[in-house]
């Protein structure tokens, strides 16, 4: 009896490759909360294993495999992140409930997080996140509708 010795090596799904993508580049986090794909780029929402807070990275599929393009912490209201050729990527954590946020008038996707935070107390985390194919730099860009 021939034993077949070809090994199959299992294919990584795309939340194990952001995974340990996001580990390669120092990125250690509490849990990945989002992600969206915009073409060849994935945008990555986390909470930061060191700090506990909201971080962003853009990551881009190339023929070679995934690649770490940037990230950085969500410590503004206003975060704007984009790279040469990418979508641009607006996330906003407005301090109260809002209704509803528009970014060049197209609707801005809202995300709630629950972190179980300390002793079983859970902690809301809530941002709305949007992309465009340009930067919002004038007020009227971004429009924040209260509830």
């Amino acid at each position: 009896m021939e034993v077949d010795k070809e090994v199959k090596h299992e294919e990584l799904s795309l939340e194990e490759k952001i995974q340990e993508l996001m580990v390669q580049n120092d990125n250690h986090y509490v849990t990945i909360i989002d992600y969206d794909i915009k073409g060849d780029y994935i945008f990555v929402v986390f909470q930061s294993l060191n700090v506990r807070m909201l971080s962003a990275a853009i990551l881009k599929h190339t023929q070679s495999g995934l690649e770490w393009v940037l990230g950085e912490n969500i410590q503004s209201q206003t975060t704007i992140l984009a790279d040469k050729g990418s979508p641009v990527v607006t996330i906003i954590r407005p301090e109260k409930s809002m209704k509803e946020i528009k970014v060049f008038d197209e609707p801005a996707k809202q995300v709630t997080y629950f972190d179980e935070a300390i002793e079983g107390v859970s902690l809301e985390v809530s941002y709305w996140i949007a992309f465009s194919d340009k930067v919002p730099n004038h007020e009227g860009d971004i429009e924040i509708i209260k509830e």
